[in-house]
Order: structure tokens, then C-alpha cells, then sequence
């Protein structure tokens, strides 16, 4: 407890609770073989020693001072800041390597180059080349984390607003309303095939788009994975009836023939970037993407280079420049990834509490993987 809380607990904070209900399935067990009196008391002392341990434990959580929402508004706050500032700075990481790549293109054109008027183009070319950066937004979207994924996967997101990644797998980005197999069912030994196979249970829908609300319903479901008709009907999926709206919710509005799409409910890829649902998160923000012109050679460069008497001397002066170039690209490469620690850091010297640990180490894996993929790709 101690590290998960990342203090020390004193005793008189720790309770073990004992689930009194348990020992009320053994004793129906045991009922013939002991006496319906020695169960009676041995429950009734079971309860009374939990209802002890819950006041006890009521007394414990009354005596602590409050803790004001105030501080944890004042975290997310911060923290939603430092995101932000993160977001940017790992697009502008990424602006910086495809900015390196431009160069060393450039460079393999110049030595390449046989010609003086082939070298003018270094300069004479305006060459573009794209940076992302984040806007605000009214109201918080679904974005995607991937690295180089700059998608605004579901713009506004209506669903709560969640730290939860399991709950992306509710938002609309990620409910395939597309993709279907589809089977013709002719003879009624299919046909009871498929109702065994997916037989109407209760379940609970969502009343928006995103899953905000709920109601509870019937729907045809597949337990477990089956197979019909040369069709594989995967665990989780749902049936709807060919021109008919909605889930299929029993079978008894259902005749032969008749032609039936199969959904799967496997909601791990967004069906707008492609990527897992582990990947994207919630923020007031959204993508855009800048088209820049970037010129290789300044104007002091060019009059060197107009200067330069031989085609060699020409490329030398452009070699060095481009070099010059890298290596500023490279320093701020570097600059970026220790302000993107320091940004980390500074939030949790800032009074971090047990709430955003785990937040914080996912933080720190996910700024790290972005940095080492690009660094493997461009030592």
C-alpha cells in the first residue's frame, strides 16, 4: 500500500472487512449438517463484526480534514495545460525531422547537381512543407495520440468527457456502421441455427451518439463465435434485418426468406484514423495543418555562392550551409525533448497526489515512445 499511495499508511487506517454474505452461501451449504441455531449465531456475529468495522472505519474517514475540489480543478487545470503544451511540442519534434528530411534531400540534389544553373535552384525554389499545430475548441474532441496522427476523430464528442480509455471505445468514431457480413437465409435449419446462435438477451443502449444516457432493451447477440453459410460470425455481434433500422432486438417479426447483416462490436480501431482506442483522448482542442515555404539559402548565402568561381566551390558553400542547418535542427530537436520532461516534472513537483500518479507514468511512456520512434528513424 505504502508504494501504491506513495507514503506510508498508518495502522489505524488500514481495515479488513470481511464479506459477511460469504459465510451466508457456506452456511446454506452446510444446512443439514449443522444446527440451524450454531448458524444463526455464527452469521449473526459475522454481520455484527462488519457493521463494527464500517463504523469504525466512518469515524476515521470523518476526523480527516476535507480536501477541497478547489486543488484538484487547480490539477486538472495544469494538467490539461501541460497536454496541450505537449501536443505542440511533440508536432513541432516532428516538424523538425521532416524539416531535416527537406535538407538532406536538398543536399542529395546539390551533389548530384552538374551543372552552376542546376545549384540555383537550391534557392530560386520555394520548398513547402507542413506543421501542425492545435486550436481551441468550444467543446472537447476525440483526437488521436498515434505518432504523426494528426486526426480530429470525432469533433464535437458528446460523450463525457473521460481520462478512461476504455470509454472511447462508446464514442461514435469507433462504432462501425459500415462494415457488415452479410448471409441469405433460405431453410429453417439456418434459420434455427442462427437463433441459437444469437439468442435476444437484455441489454443497455445508448441514447446519444456517444453513449450519454441510457435505456435498457432486447437484442439479438452473439456469445460466443459461430459459423454459417460460409459466414464467420464473430463473439459480440449484432444482427440487423436488410431494410429494416436498428438492431434486431428478437426473431419473432422475422420470416424466410430473408437477408441478414452481421455487425461486429469489436470496438478497438477507429474507424476515422485507423488507430487503437488506447491511442486517442479528450481535449479542447483540435488539429490544423499550416503549410510553410522554407528557403534552404539566404540572401547572404547567395551572393557567396554568385561569387564562388567553379562549380565545387559552389557545392562546398551549400554543403556547409546545409550542414549548419542540420545541426540547428538538431539542437532544437534536443531543446524540445528535455522541455517536454521538464513540462512532466514541473507537474508533479507542483503537488502531485495519488490521483494522477498513473496518469503521469502513462504521460511520461507516451512522450517517450513519440521520441524514440522519431530518434530510431532519424539518428
Amino acid at each position: 500500500l505504502a508504494n501504491f499511495f506513495q507514503q506510508e499508511i498508518p495502522d489505524k487506517h488500514i481495515f479488513y472487512v470481511e464479506n459477511p454474505y460469504c459465510k451466508l452461501e457456506k452456511a446454506r451449504q452446510k444446512q443439514g449438517s449443522v444446527s440451524l441455531q450454531s448458524i444463526a449465531r455464527s452469521l449473526l456475529k459475522a454481520f455484527g463484526e462488519s457493521a463494527d468495522m464500517f463504523a469504525s472505519m466512518v469515524e476515521v474517514l470523518q476526523s480527516m480534514p476535507a480536501v477541497h475540489t478547489k486543488h484538484f480543478n487547480e490539477m486538472h487545470t495544469l494538467k490539461q495545460g501541460i497536454d496541450r503544451e505537449m501536443m505542440n511540442l511533440l508536432a513541432e519534434y516532428a516538424f523538425q525531422v521532416e524539416y531535416e528530411d527537406m535538407i538532406k534531400k536538398a543536399e542529395k540534389e546539390m551533389e548530384a547537381a552538374k551543372h552552376s544553373r542546376h545549384l540555383h535552384k537550391q534557392w530560386e525554389t520555394t520548398r513547402k512543407i507542413s506543421k501542425w499545430k492545435t486550436v481551441a475548441t468550444d467543446k472537447h474532441n476525440t483526437l488521436c495520440g498515434a505518432q504523426g496522427c494528426y486526426s480530429n476523430c470525432h469533433e464535437p464528442c458528446i460523450m463525457e468527457k473521460s481520462l478512461d480509455k476504455e470509454t472511447f471505445k462508446r464514442c461514435s468514431a469507433f462504432r462501425d456502421c459500415q462494415n457488415y457480413a452479410s448471409l441469405q437465409i433460405q431453410t429453417e435449419r439456418e434459420f434455427h441455427a442462427i437463433q441459437a446462435g444469437m439468442p435476444s438477451v437484455d441489454a443497455r443502449f445508448s441514447k446519444q451518439q456517444d453513449g450519454g444516457g441510457f435505456y435498457d432493451g432486447k437484442v439479438c447477440y452473439a456469445p460466443s463465435a459461430f459459423s454459417i453459410g460460409g459466414v464467420d460470425i464473430t463473439q459480440g455481434s449484432y444482427v440487423t434485418v436488410a431494410g429494416r433500422s436498428g438492431c434486431l432486438a428478437d426473431w419473432s417479426s422475422v420470416t424466410l426468406p430473408c437477408n441478414l447483416h452481421f455487425f461486429n462490436t469489436d470496438r478497438s480501431l477507429c474507424n476515422k484514423c485507423g488507430h487503437s482506442y488506447l491511442h486517442h483522448y479528450h481535449d479542447e482542442v483540435k488539429w490544423v495543418k499550416e503549410e510553410q515555404s522554407e528557403k534552404l539559402v539566404d540572401d547572404a548565402m547567395k551572393k557567396k555562392f554568385d561569387e564562388a568561381s567553379n562549380l565545387e566551390e559552389k557545392k562546398r558553400l551549400l554543403r556547409d550551409e546545409y550542414s549548419k542547418k542540420l545541426k540547428e535542427s538538431t539542437a532544437k530537436r534536443r531543446a524540445i525533448s528535455q522541455q517536454l520532461m521538464h513540462s512532466i516534472t514541473d507537474f508533479q513537483d507542483r503537488g502531485l497526489n495519488r490521483s494522477f500518479a498513473k496518469l503521469l507514468a502513462s504521460q511520461i511512456n507516451h512522450v517517450k515512445q513519440h521520441l524514440e520512434a522519431y530518434e530510431s528513424e532519424n539518428p
